[in-house]
């Protein structure tokens, strides 16, 4: 059914499983608590949520997710800071 309304609507090539990254990278970010995330996406090692999203560079979520970025400029700009979320800045984006 996605994948009817995604063409319906001209989204182009998208999968369901496009949403469920959403979902996890806007989590994390949030969040930053990636043990949670690893739960909620049923993962039975945190190492696989680890994996999958930590190629993630916070300032390109600030840049595709505009609503992400007060809470990432928050989250980099602490002296105490996530860091995971930091560590994540000097990574390449590479969400499957």
């Amino acid at each position: 059914m996605f994948k009817k309304v995604a063409k319906a609507e001209d989204f182009g090539q998208h999968y369901l499983k496009h949403l469920r990254n959403t979902y996890a990278v806007r989590r994390w970010a949030i969040t930053g608590d990636i043990k949670t995330v690893a739960d909620e996406l049923g993962h039975t090692s945190i190492n696989t949520t680890v994996e999958s999203y930590s190629k993630i560079k916070p300032e390109v979520l600030m840049d595709d997710f505009v609503s992400l970025k007060p809470i990432l400029q928050a989250k980099l700009g602490k002296d105490t800071y996530d860091t995971e979320l930091h560590r994540l800045s000097n990574l390449p984006l590479q969400i499957a």
